[in-house]
């Protein structure tokens, strides 16, 4: 990969002037955002995290609410595989960081989206606890009940406003 990156350093060198570009320097939108602290990063905040979570806007918790099976995921995760605690708290820690290097954003909503995008990179981690709550709330009649209201809530949001879509005038 070594060569390869090499080449792409000497390609954005004499294009953009500097081995490494970041594309929000040449953004045309949101200029404001994008020179507030580094690139729109400034610290965390309870607002940001809320915008993230629970927030009617964008909040990742109302638009895909089977999400919120990771919490009791990672318990039972915790208690049942103890041998594999340290896969647990990279999980952990790997939404953690995502949640909060976007609440340090003040663009955490992620522009002109359907929810905040820049957390999709997190969802992997948060599919291992899901199953193990799945795994306990399968086999129980009220944890069938449950799991299908989840998922099919979260369908429902997503496919809704994904089917709405954006809308921009014409140019």
């Amino acid at each position: 990969g070594i060569p390869l990156g090499l080449l792409f350093a000497a390609y954005n060198f004499a294009v953009f002037e500097t081995p490494m570009p970041v594309g929000y320097n040449y953004s045309i939108n949101w200029q404001e955002e994008h020179e507030t602290g580094f690139m729109s990063l400034t610290q965390p905040t309870l607002e940001r995290y809320y915008g993230l979570t629970f927030s009617p806007v964008r909040g990742m918790f109302l638009l895909s609410p089977f999400l919120l099976l990771v919490f009791p995921g990672l318990y039972w995760m915790w208690r049942q595989r103890k041998d594999q605690r340290d896969v647990l708290l990279v999980i952990a820690l790997c939404v953690f960081a995502l949640f909060t290097f976007n609440a340090s954003s003040i663009m955490w909503w992620g522009g002109h989206t359907v929810g905040p995008r820049y957390l999709v990179p997190m969802l992997p981690f948060m599919v291992m606890p899901v199953i193990f709550a799945f795994n306990r709330l399968l086999p129980l009649l009220w944890g069938r009940l449950l799991t299908i209201i989840l998922v099919a809530a979260s369908i429902f949001a997503v496919g809704a406003l994904t089917i709405a879509g954006q809308s921009w005038p014409p140019i």
